[in-house]
């Protein structure tokens, strides 16, 4: 019987070919838009770190000026060093992790492989189980490393299979602009789609080569070749930097439950309080954040507004597209109500014509599907060729199919529904007269 209706649903298909290709290219051209731009949101705005997101507060205090300032302003996105680094010393019972991005030129010791610049971050101790980071070989380094600046690296596998092979890397030299570090530990580069630690500098996950001491670099006086904001000049290079109301660091705090989170958010009131005594932080309101990493994201608006706004367009494309689906499926089955017509006259029940109606549809999702598929790969092409940094973003992946398998059908059977109750009702002598 099944084998009979699909049979037939694929006559009445092929029996009308150009409205059937028309409401398979009107859906998969919805679905198109639609998966597409969605896509595009949702993976932007996951969770990246399920296990740690309401464990992890970003930092941020009031201290900018009060040049065109209003209540409403949040505060600036990164710290002054000095702010940072007394963060980090006045509350050593709290995981916390300072930091700030550096590129350097690597400098392998073999002639066979090309000097290049990578990317890596100078930050604290407690940065790699902070956000789980794997640790393959070694660990992280300890806290006299972090108070003398000591010359130690842990590197990612990439960078140790690109300079080491299948040999280990622990206890190697890692040269990097003319200076000779201690590898200490090698890491597995997590698989996250967004750079979790540094959404100012770029929200899409490129994973660091390496990482050491933030005392290391200062020490070093090596530039950050992340932002940087200044609301006062400065002079002195490196070191007047350092004492600047510049913000250039990204600091985290790990707090395990809601009293920790209100014991800290006192703490850094209180801080900025004494700051604003002693002549910094001239803003009136107090608007020291502590943000977790959903919130951190959506401050940092890691989803812009107009991709949002893309990601409802398509949705809106795709209802004109179920609509106009539903016109032709009306067009295309009156057209063919002398099939249905002889059915009913051969015994078939109003529930039998319908029940064919919506295995035509059926059959009209499945073709729909594989041709939004198509479309959908197409459209996340031409997003990766426009923009560089969805190369991770805009992927094509089996649960993607699936969704765009199942929104499909769905969305032919919820088109053909009107269509197939209307023609299950024609009178089968009125439609035999018509045809």
């Amino acid at each position: 019987m099944w084998h009979f209706q699909f049979e037939s649903a694929w006559r009445s298909i092929c029996r009308f070919p150009v409205l059937s290709a028309l409401i398979v290219v009107a859906i998969a051209l919805g679905l198109a838009a639609t998966m597409s731009t969605a896509t595009i949101v949702w993976r932007l705005g996951a969770d990246p770190i399920p296990t740690k997101s309401r464990q992890l507060f970003y930092v941020m205090l009031d201290a900018w000026d009060t040049n065109g300032y209003s209540e409403a302003l949040n505060a600036p996105d990164q710290l002054t060093y000095p702010d940072s680094m007394a963060l980090l010393r006045s509350r050593p019972d709290v995981k916390q992790a300072a930091m700030y991005r550096v590129a350097l030129a690597l400098q392998p010791d073999t002639l066979e492989l090309a000097p290049k610049i990578v990317d890596g971050r100078a930050t604290t101790r407690h940065f790699l189980p902070m956000f789980e980071y794997q640790m393959l070989e070694g660990s992280t380094w300890t806290e006299s490393d972090d108070r003398d600046g000591t010359a130690v690296a842990v590197i990612a596998e990439s960078l140790r299979r690109t300079l080491f092979g299948d040999q280990p890397g622990l206890g190697k030299e890692l040269v990097l602009s003319n200076k000779r570090y201690k590898i200490i530990g090698v890491y597995q580069e997590p698989k996250r789609v967004i750079r979790v630690h540094d959404v100012t500098n770029g929200a899409i996950m490129k994973s660091e080569d390496f990482f050491f001491p933030i005392q290391t670099a200062v020490r070093l006086e090596l530039e950050t070749s992340g932002n940087t904001n200044c609301w006062k000049g400065y002079e002195g290079g490196f070191k007047g930097k350092q004492l600047s109301e510049c913000v250039w660091l990204q600091h985290w705090v790990e707090l395990s439950d809601q009293s920790a989170v209100a014991d800290f958010q006192r703490h850094i009131d209180s801080y900025a309080a004494q700051q604003k005594a002693l002549g910094r932080f001239p803003r009136t309101a107090e608007n020291n954040v502590l943000a977790d990493v959903l919130t951190h994201m959506q401050l940092q608006r890691v989803v812009s507004d107009d991709q949002r706004m893309a990601s409802w367009v398509g949705i809106g494309f795709l209802l004109v597209a179920i609509i106009n689906a539903t016109c032709l499926l009306l067009a295309k089955f009156l057209r063919g109500s002398h099939t249905a017509a002889v059915h009913r006259s051969l015994g078939a029940g109003r529930a039998d014509v319908f029940r064919l109606h919506l295995i035509e549809a059926f059959v009209i999702g499945l073709m729909s599907a594989g041709l939004g598929v198509l479309f959908t790969w197409l459209a996340m092409l031409g997003m990766r060729w426009a923009q560089a940094d969805l190369q991770e973003i805009a992927v094509l992946d089996v649960r993607l199919i699936s969704i765009l398998v199942a929104i499909s059908l769905t969305a032919s059977l919820l088109a053909a529904i009107v269509p197939a109750w209307r023609v299950s009702r024609l009178p089968p002598a009125a439609s035999l007269r018509m045809n």
